[in-house]
């Protein structure tokens, strides 16, 4: 009896202020990242999620129920139902389960308040809502996020408010989904986004008023790429950009757009003088480009239309000085090794002359972190019971 109970239970033993001595159930373990204690669940026997946090949470000390990571893995979990954490409380949530194809609206109920990174890739869900099971719903419940990352998965398409309301999210991936439509007012409401992509998905159709995402306040400066998403000339509703009220330089590099169309882009160049859209596809002489230039004669127009991602007249506002300190340290790892030491480490990031260099490369690195944070999984060190 003891010998199998111990087959099924995974023991660790932690310094003090680190991993809880409570034992949790396989496939889950506890694992230190950032000297910060995570739950890591990974493995084909049968999993009941819910059931192994609600026994943890019951033995837990309430001072011992905040974590750092939960990610969980290939494992044969199917679905995050509500109240899967039992109010046990995550910083950051990383779901890669392979055979994940649903979750319930309520499933981050207890964390929702907690967790500001969610990295959600390689797991079979989508967006349909059926009955409680709401994706975009769940997603939703997480009003702390700073970070969301979707990459990899079955959604097919980006509903009216599928993102909206977040308050703190500043950075906001999508790439690499099967997404045909984004429809109006899918990115809504979102004061204090920084860098925004949903790229190389094979996108048909933008619809009017698509990324209602600021509030107004003339600081909000945003970068918006659609690079890779298969768009052409006929992509986008009239209006697809209208309303942002905030500036932006939106990217649509790697795709088929000749030219702008006016009923498209108007609105968008005329909302912000700041507004700036960077394609090499496009052609700047193009005939049906000229309403440009006669829309907006005192503006430089290779300013407004240019096929340079990292052109800025010297007057632009987002011409700002960047430091680590503004963003990485929000995000900021390391991975250590079996032998504790260091194998991969945040990097500090120095004075970045352009906002856009900048928001590029977070956004690289955001897609790098959900990577090497799955791919490092095994290399991170474990506390083992000695």
């Amino acid at each position: 009896y003891v010998l199998g109970l111990f087959a099924l239970v995974y023991t660790v033993h932690c310094l003090a202020g680190e991993c809880p001595s409570t034992p949790i159930q396989l496939p889950c373990r506890y694992s230190l990242i950032n000297d910060k204690c995570g739950v890591f669940c990974e493995g084909e026997v049968a999993t009941n999620l819910t059931l192994i946090f609600t026994e943890l949470a019951q033995k837990l000390p309430a001072d011992q129920k905040q974590f750092g990571v939960f990610w969980v893995g290939r494992t044969n979990v199917t679905e995050l139902p509500a109240n899967v954490f039992a109010g046990l409380q995550f910083n950051l949530i990383q779901i890669q389960a392979n055979k994940l194809q649903r979750i319930y609206r309520h499933a981050f109920n207890g964390t929702d308040t907690s967790t500001t990174e969610q990295y959600i890739s390689d797991a079979p869900v989508n967006e349909r809502v059926d009955r409680e099971w709401d994706l975009f719903g769940a997603i939703h419940t997480l009003q702390a996020l700073n970070v969301l990352h979707i990459e990899n998965t079955s959604v097919r398409s980006l509903p009216t408010r599928a993102i909206s309301g977040h308050k703190q999210l500043k950075w906001l991936n999508i790439v690499n989904n099967p997404i045909h439509t984004i429809a109006t007012h899918a990115f809504n409401d979102l004061p204090s986004l920084i860098d925004m992509s949903v790229s190389h998905s094979p996108i048909e159709s933008v619809a009017k008023r698509a990324f209602t995402v600021g509030n107004g306040a003339s600081d909000q400066r945003i970068g918006l790429d659609l690079i890779g998403d298969s768009l052409t000339d006929k992509s986008f509703a009239d209006k697809a950009f209208d309303d942002m009220k905030c500036a932006v330089i939106l990217t649509l590099m790697d795709n088929s757009v000749r030219y702008l169309n006016l009923n498209v882009f108007k609105g968008f160049l005329s909302d912000n003088p700041n507004n700036t859209i960077v394609d090499r596809a496009v052609d700047c002489n193009n005939s049906r480009n000229e309403w440009i230039k006669k829309q907006f004669p005192t503006s430089n127009y290779n300013y407004r239309l240019t096929d340079r991602p990292n052109h800025r007249p010297r007057s632009d506002p987002m011409n700002t000085t960047y430091s680590s300190n503004d963003i990485f340290n929000d995000i900021s790892y390391t991975i250590s090794g079996s032998d504790g030491k260091p194998v991969i480490r945040s990097t500090k990031f120095s004075d970045c002359r352009w906002a856009k260099h900048f928001q590029r490369f977070k956004a690289y690195r955001l897609i790098q972190l959900a990577h090497v944070r799955a791919s490092q999984l095994r290399a991170v060190r474990h506390i083992n019971h000695k």
